[in-house]
């Protein structure tokens, strides 16, 4: 088998064996489909953070989004709003309260709206999608933070949305004990609060939330819909970092 050597004048250039090169020739072919394989995941990846909605049943002529899209996009009178309700650009959060990435996205909002929700520029609406299969105490920490909200209005519920994120341990592991005494740590009447939480008054309004997340194409959480004021609408799937959060919040706020 003829081989690659070196002579005392110097080194040889004999040519390598056939099986020598075709090992070599494998390599090559092998991470040629690798690239290919990562530059094809990037793009999709890419897609899913930076995708519009597509229209649904009755689009708009204007911008594509359907009627129903559009009124899911908008701010409802029981709403929850961080921010500016007038903002050029809208971030609707579709989370689920013991899911560990939402609790990771909410310190990455947290750290954009220092900026661009102090500026007037973002807005912030919070959508709940407790996850029930495996986030089974979700849906009644949901409750507990619409009943902080019927309590103390909107300051109250951000309050409570942002200690029960501070303190969960995230997936399902948090004690439902706790919830009343969450609403006495944000200046709420405890006793009042559990009056309601025991009622569970916003089961159709988290039940509704959740299935107008599935409409817009969520299929977990953190899931996030952008829309600017001329209708355009980014998707930011998962918990993305400040870095895309503010690449996407840029673009929107440019094609206004």
């Amino acid at each position: 088998m003829e081989q690659s050597h070196e002579h005392h004048g110097g080194i040889s250039h004999e040519p390598f064996s056939i099986q020598e090169y075709r090992k070599h020739t494998l390599f090559l072919s092998g991470a040629i489909i690798l690239a290919a394989i990562i530059i094809g995941v990037s793009i999709l990846y890419a897609g899913s953070i930076f995708s519009p909605l597509a229209g649904t049943k009755t689009p708009d002529a204007a911008n594509g989004l359907s009627a129903q899209v559009k009124d899911i996009l908008s701010i409802q009178s029981d709403d929850y709003v961080w921010g500016n309700k007038d903002a050029p650009v809208k971030l609707f959060e579709f989370s689920d309260l013991e899911c560990p990435y939402c609790k990771q996205f909410h310190d990455t909002l947290s750290q954009v709206m220092s900026t661009y929700g102090t500026s007037g520029k973002v807005a912030v609406i919070y959508r709940h999608f407790p996850l029930d299969s495996i986030h089974p105490k979700a849906r009644h920490e949901a409750e507990a933070a619409e009943c902080a909200g019927s309590l103390g209005g909107n300051e109250s519920f951000w309050k409570y949305v942002n200690r029960l994120f501070d303190i969960t341990p995230s997936n399902n592991g948090f004690d439902p004990a706790q919830l009343p005494q969450i609403a006495n740590f944000v200046g709420l009447d405890q006793n009042k609060f559990s009056d309601c939480l025991n009622k569970e008054p916003f089961a159709e309004k988290i039940t509704k939330q959740q299935q107008e997340g599935v409409t817009l194409g969520a299929q977990g959480t953190p899931y996030s819909v952008v829309i600017n004021k001329s209708g355009k609408t980014f998707v930011i799937n998962g918990s993305q970092d400040i870095t895309s959060v503010r690449g996407i919040l840029d673009v929107a706020l440019k094609n206004n």
